[in-house]
């Protein structure tokens, strides 16, 4: 509450101090006798814009103080947003000078005026017959009913409040992609059905093309095949391949080791080499043994191969993304038609 009021140079007043109590005050006197200066002084100090006109004649400058204590929390915790020491009193002080200038300054610190507004804003009320500035003032209405029950109600409707928004926000999202959607829901499905036919996989394509290269030079490989197996198949004139005649060589040196113990690990070596060398041309020789050019299965892969082809051009897009592009819109279709 304000405790005290010093008024000086002040329009018609010269110097006066009054001292509030807890109890009711009330401003007496004659029309004219400076009742609403004692008003005027006090809005003053709760930001209101001064004038050089309301210096008394004759003096430099006008000065109001007051004096407030036991303040709300409100004002403290502004004053310590404004980095302002929070004291056991508030005094607040305005200087007015004849130049128009004036100065505004709490607890003997300088402040701009819209600095003391919003420190003020919470520290009283001026209202005359037609001006109830507090009441009107949308930020102050809860102030009425402040307690620790509106606080938990106010609590809780933010929380729900900011629930509202958010899936308001998601319903507006939701339904502005269906518009969207929906104009696209047949383009969609065309692109379904094109890529369901297609059926595309990641690994066919790498396949189908091993599989053309090897029918599209079917002639170069048997031919080479061929020769290969007389490399290793044909005898010479004891009626031995090449691989008898390694596997002769081995019984030689079977027949020396009982005079040459050293011998041995080279002939299990020989060995060795013996029988993985005849299971790899086994393994070559029965790869091709079976494979004849079949031009039905070139067209097919080359049929197959355009279906690639055509999609990639197409969609502008590898294979994998591709596939991926499918599954999306598989979901895009899926939540238009889920919509409701």
């Amino acid at each position: 509450m304000l405790t005290s009021l010093l008024v000086k140079n002040f329009a018609i007043i010269d110097n006066i101090q009054i001292d509030f109590d807890n109890n009711m005050t009330v401003l007496t006197g004659e029309t004219g006798a400076g009742k609403s200066l004692i008003i005027d002084a006090i809005g003053l100090l709760f930001g209101d814009r001064a004038s050089s006109d309301l210096v008394r004649y004759n003096e430099n400058k006008a000065i109001i103080e007051g004096v407030f204590d036991n303040v709300s929390q409100k004002v403290n915790d502004k004053l310590l947003e404004y980095d302002l020491e929070v004291e056991e009193v508030l005094v607040i002080r305005r200087e007015i000078f004849e130049n128009g200038k004036s100065i505004c300054k709490i607890n003997g610190n300088t402040v701009s005026l819209s600095m003391l507004q919003d420190i003020t804003e919470y520290l009283g009320n001026i209202h005359t017959q037609f001006d109830a500035q507090k009441l009107v003032n949308p930020k102050n209405y809860l102030s009425y009913i402040d307690n620790e029950k509106i606080q938990l109600k106010l609590t809780n409707y933010r929380l729900l409040l900011k629930e509202y928004n958010d899936l308001l926000k998601e319903l507006s999202i939701l339904s502005s992609k269906n518009t969207e959607s929906v104009q696209k829901l047949d383009f969609y499905k065309f692109q379904i059905n094109e890529l369901d036919k297609a059926n595309l996989s990641i690994n066919e394509e790498e396949d189908l093309k091993m599989r053309f290269n090897v029918l599209n030079n079917f002639e170069k490989i048997a031919q080479n095949i061929t020769e290969f197996k007389s490399l290793y198949q044909d005898k010479d004139n004891k009626g031995n391949t090449v691989l008898d005649a390694i596997y002769s060589s081995i019984s030689n040196l079977e027949r020396i080791e009982k005079y040459d113990f050293e011998i041995t690990n080279l002939k299990n070596q020989l060995s060795e080499y013996y029988y993985s060398l005849d299971d790899l041309v086994s393994s070559i020789i029965n790869k091709y043994s079976n494979q004849d050019f079949d031009n039905f299965e070139l067209d097919e892969i080359n049929s197959r191969l355009a279906v690639y082809s055509d999609m990639k051009r197409k969609y502008r897009m590898s294979i994998e993304e591709i596939i991926d592009y499918h599954q999306k819109i598989k979901k895009e279709i899926s939540e238009i038609d889920n919509y409701d």
